[in-house]
């Protein structure tokens, strides 16, 4: 137990570090938008997940409830995140991914970080969101400040 939260909180400390390093390249904090697809709508857990992000160091959008791919990504542009994650993901939202993936493409915004996590998925879900150019598949047993890592990592490069 205490070797995990030594190691928990190394991951912590390095996500904040990255944080760091990434407003000081850029300006400006690593700004993130959180959203749900459809009616997934969990609200509590969505709050439980901006509040760890705003700890580790990001900016932090809400989308609002039962909102549509084509309005996430809206939202995602004119609110300039570098990254989004999509929350609350179900087999049955995967084509909305698809389509969110298409119209960040419109708006020429291919850059966005796109993260996503949900339902517990097939080896054959993991293949299929990563052809369609998801950067990061979070897994429910994923700490997200180790997920903060990858991401942080990523837009850093």
């Amino acid at each position: 137990m205490k070797n995990e939260t030594n190691t928990e909180i190394t991951s912590i400390i390095k996500a904040k570090a990255l944080a760091n390093t990434f407003a000081e390249q850029e300006g400006r904090r690593p700004r993130l938008l959180l959203s749900r697809l459809g009616e997934n709508n969990h609200e509590r857990d969505t709050k439980t997940i901006a509040v760890t992000y705003a700890d580790l160091g990001f900016d932090v959008d809400l989308g609002p409830s039962f909102q549509v791919a084509k309005d996430i990504a809206k939202q995602a542009v004119e609110n300039d995140v570098h990254a989004l994650h999509l929350s609350g993901l179900t087999r049955e939202s995967m084509d909305q991914v698809s389509e969110l993936i298409s119209s960040l493409s419109d708006y020429k915004c291919e850059y966005i970080l796109l993260l996503v996590d949900g339902a517990p998925l097939t080896k054959q879900d993991y293949k299929t969101l990563s052809d369609l150019g998801v950067h990061i598949i979070m897994k429910p047993e994923d700490a997200i400040s180790d997920v903060v890592i990858q991401m942080l990592t990523l837009l850093i490069e």
